[in-house]
């Protein structure tokens, strides 16, 4: 990064003065996150605390709140004051399908947080046991229809699971769910043989992808990906409906001024254009996306609206 670029992200924050004393020797800047320490979630955002604190020579501090999908982080943020000083650093999942599973203690992203940043994509991929007999998705359709209450498959989280009942909706398949406690177990039982498949992102299974232990057999997105060529995207499966992506993205508090969240929104934005910021986000398989505060918002109305779809038909309760 350039002298140039740091003298201007340091401009951009001092400038506003709706980002509570952002002049150096400031309070710090609390990022809370509804997970424990460690995951690419966590990760992200230690990543992008460090580049924001240098900046601004003021302390960044990841503040870890896990429990209740991630609706004590957000509760925690819906209650602050919207100086820019506490932000929430949440994943897709929670965002989309809180509303829907705790209706009467749900935090809604477009009225009880303010939508500032998106920071980055992954990609899901729907992954099977070598042991499975079957190489493309349209196989693994087939085989489920022609061996009903056969094939088992993991999820860690809510989210995981919505993906793949999304999965069982739009191919007329049905298999039985077993839940585990986070999506390194998932995916252990899939390695292991318990069960036959799942449904992950691929930085979480792309190491054991690459090494033959497990089988991608279709990213859930509208293109192949650099670190999994040979796997085939949703279109080329044959089920352009099933792109889904997971993502992290950055929200403050309700009533933030608009110009703190655009302000906010450019900072963040050019502190991800780093080089090596890049390199680490890369290495956990996230893609870069960059929305402003109202291309966030929309996003969330429209995958919210397809989350909604897919919980109530299958009737789904969180884990």
């Amino acid at each position: 990064m350039t002298r140039f670029l740091h003298v201007f992200l340091a401009a951009a924050l001092l400038a506003s003065p709706n980002i509570a004393q952002s002049q150096v020797g400031g309070p710090p800047i609390r990022f809370i996150l509804g997970v424990p320490p460690g995951g690419s979630l966590d990760a992200s955002a230690r990543i992008l605390a460090a580049r924001l604190a240098e900046l601004t020579k003021r302390n960044v501090v990841v503040d870890n709140r896990p429990g209740a999908n991630m609706l004590i982080a957000t509760k925690a943020v819906s209650a602050s004051a919207p100086d820019g000083n506490t932000l929430l650093l949440a994943s897709a999942g929670p965002i989309t399908t809180n509303p829907v599973f705790y209706p009467k203690e749900s935090v809604d992203p477009l009225v009880n947080l303010t939508p500032i940043s998106m920071i980055a994509i992954a990609s899901l991929a729907v992954i099977v046991h070598p042991g499975v007999p079957v190489k493309t998705m349209k196989e693994l359709v087939e085989y489920a229809k022609a061996n009903p209450n056969v094939l088992n498959f993991s999820t860690g989280t809510t989210s995981f699971q919505i993906a793949m009942e999304l999965v069982m909706q739009r191919t007329g398949m049905r298999l039985t769910h077993v839940p585990y406690n986070g999506a390194g177990p998932a995916l252990n039982a899939v390695t292991s043989g318990q069960v036959q498949l799942t449904v992950l992102d691929v930085g979480t299974a792309g190491a054991l992808i690459r090494a033959g232990k497990l089988r991608a057999l279709m990213v859930m997105s509208d293109k192949r990906l650099k670190s999994l060529p040979d796997v085939p995207d949703a279109r080329e499966s044959g089920y352009p409906s099933l792109e889904m992506e997971t993502w992290a993205a950055l929200f403050g508090p309700p009533g933030m001024p608009v110009g703190t969240a655009s302000r906010l929104n450019e900072v963040v934005t050019k502190s991800l254009e780093s080089a090596d910021i890049r390199e680490k986000f890369t290495g956990m398989e996230y893609e870069f996306i960059f929305h402003t505060p109202e291309q966030l918002a929309d996003r969330i109305k429209r995958e919210s609206a397809t989350v909604k779809e897919v919980i109530e038909k299958a009737n789904l309760k969180p884990n």
